[in-house]
């Protein structure tokens, strides 16, 4: 288990180091790996995840076309995470892709604060100003070609979640500490 943390979080600085990750990749394709690492470090309450179940990550707003993030994110429906077959579902109301997991807000999603208030359970993850601040627990921001990210631990603390601490030491700015 300490191997695989440490590879993980080798994985993870890379993405958040190197910006020759951009020179290759689209942001928005380095957004999604982004995300899809960061749920390696989390873990859901046995009666929101039970033994066997799929994660489910939903894109709430619009998917948008090629080259965006919500085609990214949709490009990883069937990978493995955790062990567990990934789902991913889109659509423009948090009720129908329930019950999700991984929640990301897109920036046309409609009333992104209630959405939050709504997600009880689901890691979200925002690219917005003042995300975690509205209640969201991952912001993502791009800055110098690199990612970075703040955490809000009250949050996935509300929502049953647990963030390991490695990752916690990798934010820029972990609220509720």
């Amino acid at each position: 288990m300490r191997c695989r943390l440490t590879h993980l979080g080798s994985v993870l600085l890379a993405l958040l180091s190197a910006p020759a990750a951009f020179a290759q990749y689209a942001e928005a394709e380095v957004k999604a790996a982004f995300i899809f690492n960061v749920a390696k470090f989390a873990e859901w309450p046995a009666e929101l995840l039970p033994a066997g179940a799929p994660l489910r990550l939903c894109v709430l707003g619009t998917p948008g076309g090629s080259g965006t993030l919500g085609t990214a994110l949709l490009e990883l429906e069937g990978k493995t995470l955790q062990g567990r077959k990934l789902e991913v579902r889109s659509g423009t109301t948090l009720p129908l892709l329930r019950p999700c997991h991984l929640l990301v807000l897109m920036p046309d999603a409609p009333e992104p604060r209630r959405a939050l208030a709504e997600a009880q359970g689901a890691l979200t993850f925002g690219d917005s100003d003042g995300f975690i601040d509205a209640g969201g627990i991952i912001g993502i921001a791009v800055a110098e070609r690199r990612v970075r990210f703040d955490v809000n631990l009250e949050a996935a603390r509300r929502g049953g979640i647990r963030l390991s601490a490695q990752l916690l030491r990798l934010a820029r700015q972990v609220k509720g500490q």
